[in-house]
């Protein structure tokens, strides 16, 4: 039964990046197969606050195609839930 509440409940994930400096293929590849499997679940997950050398990795890559990406951490948790980002950064 616990499991299938988990199931039933939809994946949001949200990566704070701002001190990733750098990010190999097989870390690249983690972030694509833990986006698919939030999908899977009817979720999302998205990254925020990228490094501007991340940021051209995951251009020239085309990652940010696929995966959501934004600037600001607020932003990125705007897009997976308004309540958190309403609280982000509040004592």
């Amino acid at each position: 039964m616990q499991r299938t509440k988990a199931r039933q409940r939809r994946a949001h994930r949200s990566r704070r990046t701002h001190q990733v400096n750098y990010v190999s293929s097989a870390g690249l590849r983690v972030l694509m197969i833990a986006a698919k499997g939030c999908r899977k679940q009817g979720g999302k997950m998205v990254l925020a606050a990228l490094q501007p050398t991340i940021q051209e990795v995951f251009k020239i890559g085309r990652f940010d195609m696929v995966l959501e990406i934004y600037p600001t951490v607020r932003q990125g948790l705007a897009a997976i839930s308004p309540e958190a980002a309403a609280l982000y950064g509040k004592g």
